[in-house]
């Protein structure tokens, strides 16, 4: 006994032929957009962390000049208590205060006289 061979049948589907054909152009321009929108991602993404670690830095220098700064403050605090005691003695008190923010160049000096 010989096997039957089934016959192929082919439908032809215009809709179907038209849709493929002209798919190319559109799928194109999605994979344009989808990459687009991939690399403003990436590119924000690449900004947020540069920002972050400018700012990161920025506060360990803040940290350390704060640091830096009550040292010096306390190192003041001791000479001026010293220079009060001094002065106590004479009963003319000169207290000078003075505050150096290297940041903002900006210089504060508060003086009281005390008599």
């Amino acid at each position: 006994m010989k096997k039957k061979k089934r016959k192929i049948e082919i439908i032809f589907d215009v809709q179907a032929r038209w849709e493929y054909l002209t798919g190319f152009h559109k799928r194109k321009l999605e994979r344009k957009k989808k990459v687009e929108e991939f690399m403003k991602k990436q590119e924000k993404n690449k900004r947020l962390r540069i920002n972050k670690n400018v700012k990161e830095k920025k506060n360990i220098g803040i940290q350390k000049y704060i640091k830096s700064a009550s040292l010096i403050t306390q190192e003041n605090a001791i000479q001026n208590l010293q220079d009060f005691n001094v002065r106590d003695e004479n009963k003319n008190i000169n207290i000078w205060q003075n505050k150096y923010d290297d940041q903002n160049y900006t210089t504060v000096t508060i003086t009281e006289d005390l008599s």
